[in-house]
């Protein structure tokens, strides 16, 4: 007697139902129980994919050699002497629009031009105001120092 009872308290309209919740009868006559899932439960599951594809931790990728050793700021680069090799982490904010041979590193102590031609690679496809991670030698200019870049992860 409690499998009816338990059958009838199913034909109430569930909460979590699109439709009432009721009982039918199988091939041999026994009692199955024909549960409901909204009408929209495959658009919870599309959103909580979204989300969870969206939230999932970015693969950096490396061009050129990989980035080692510690990271110094722009401002230290003047005392730094020419040909030294240097790491430095900040925000890609302006880049060449042809090619992408050359592009402007700004962390909060400064701005330097990182030129990429010798290292092999290009930053056409990064974005801008990408954080990034570069490597590379101080080269003075005739009237600035730029990095003569190696490496980048981004």
């Amino acid at each position: 007697m409690r499998h009816l009872a338990f059958f009838s308290l199913c034909k109430r309209q569930s909460p979590w139902a699109s439709r009432p919740v009721g009982r039918d009868r199988g091939e041999e006559g026994q009692p199955q129980v024909r549960l409901s899932a909204p009408k929209h439960a495959h658009s919870v599951w599309i959103v909580l994919a979204a989300l969870v594809a969206g939230c999932s931790s970015h693969d950096s990728q490396t061009l050129g050699t990989t980035v080692q050793g510690p990271v110094a700021s722009i401002a230290t680069l003047r005392q730094t002497p020419a040909g030294a090799p240097v790491v430095l982490h900040g925000r890609l904010t302006e880049k060449c629009p042809v090619a992408g041979c050359w592009f402007v590193l700004h962390d909060e102590t400064g701005t330097i031009k990182i030129d990429t031609k010798h290292a092999g690679f290009v930053v056409l496809n990064v974005p801008l105001q990408t954080s990034v991670t570069v490597a590379g030698l101080v080269v003075t200019n005739e009237t600035e120092r730029i990095i003569d870049a190696t490496g980048m992860r981004y």
